[in-house]
């Protein structure tokens, strides 16, 4: 398994799903690599191709949050975008599921991610006080996640897959997706499907959650969208996501670094175990991973152990150690 802290507080929340994997009895061999913002701070590279092929030489990544720095001058090119398009991990799944503290009840609804086109090609232009970023939607592309959708939806007895785009503004790009998906679906019989605008999703999202089922739609809405869906199960903190391609496989947190609080203790590890989870899911522990999950909301419900941004004020090691513990009772 090659492990990738990452930046910020990725290599506490990493060390925290490392002794949860323990604690079911996971013991693979670890391949650590040091990739991401700091690195390049210091070296002036931030991932190699060594390390893309040390990568791909795994079994499965497990990866943290990495810093993309917004500054327009800073010739940096996301780590993650760069890993997820070298392994050509298409399909970026985010499972969105009502816990104890969440604000919502009963949401279980699936963001079905394109994970290597559109607006994050990084295929940008600025010339003479215009900037231009060129979205990049292919056939292939859109065919191959929303067939992953109505898969994923069958496998997991899911009743409906939504098309979300924006076709009548973006008759070309989102006109295409939207093409491809209605040709798809005629494959799927036993699953309805629908389409959404993707601002009317937005709206949808927050008014009727209980609606949305699985999701699927092009990179920059996808990564929009699941930050709002984040909001109605309680945090950022929470999310785990995975990335899956036909050859490889990466799990990783859906919050981002959070620097004001790395090394403080206050960080959130939930996300990345959930991560972990829905890796021993994919390697054929289905069990271990359910049972992850289930130690999570013990811990959630009981409301002793939380950090900050559930309203608590535990600590990474304190909230990591009482899943643990529920895990070992459990066993």
């Amino acid at each position: 398994m090659a492990v990738v802290p990452g930046d910020g507080i990725g290599p506490e929340v990493m060390r925290s799903a490392l002794k949860v994997l323990n604690a079911v009895d996971f013991s693979p061999e670890y391949v650590a690599l040091d990739v991401g913002y700091e690195r390049w701070r210091r070296e002036g590279v931030a991932v190699t191709q060594d390390d893309i092929e040390t990568l791909k030489a795994s079994d499965v990544v497990l990866k943290g949050p990495v810093t993309t720095p917004p500054r327009r001058t800073e010739t940096f090119e996301s780590v993650t975008l760069h890993i997820r398009r070298a392994l050509d991990v298409y399909a970026n799944v985010r499972p969105f599921k009502s816990l104890p503290v969440s604000p919502f009840a009963n949401i279980e609804m699936i963001i079905v991610r394109e994970n290597t086109e559109g607006v994050y090609m990084g295929k940008e232009s600025y010339n003479g006080g215009v900037a231009v970023t060129e979205r990049v939607i292919t056939e292939r592309g859109s065919r191959r996640i929303v067939d992953y959708a109505f898969k994923l939806a069958r496998r997991n007895k899911r009743s409906k897959v939504t098309c979300i785009h924006k076709a009548n503004i973006m008759k070309a790009t989102c006109g295409l997706f939207r093409d491809v998906f209605y040709q798809v679906a005629k494959g799927y019989g036993d699953i309805a499907h629908a389409e959404m605008l993707v601002d009317a999703c937005a709206h949808e999202m927050i008014k009727n959650p209980r609606s949305l089922d699985v999701l699927v739609t092009t990179n920059m809405f996808g990564d929009i969208l699941s930050d709002e869906a984040a909001a109605l199960i309680g945090s950022l903190g929470l999310m785990g996501s995975f990335n899956i391609g036909d050859r490889y496989a990466l799990f990783e947190p859906v919050h981002g670094t959070a620097p004001d609080i790395a090394g403080k203790g206050k960080a959130n590890p939930i996300g990345m175990i959930m991560a972990a989870s829905y890796m021993l899911d994919n390697i054929g522990r289905e069990y271990d991973g359910a049972s992850v999950r289930t130690a999570i909301e013990e811990v959630l419900r009981e409301g002793v152990v939380l950090t900050a941004d559930l309203g608590g004020g535990s600590t990474t090691e304190e909230i990591t150690q009482a899943i643990i513990s529920k895990l070992v009772s459990s066993r």
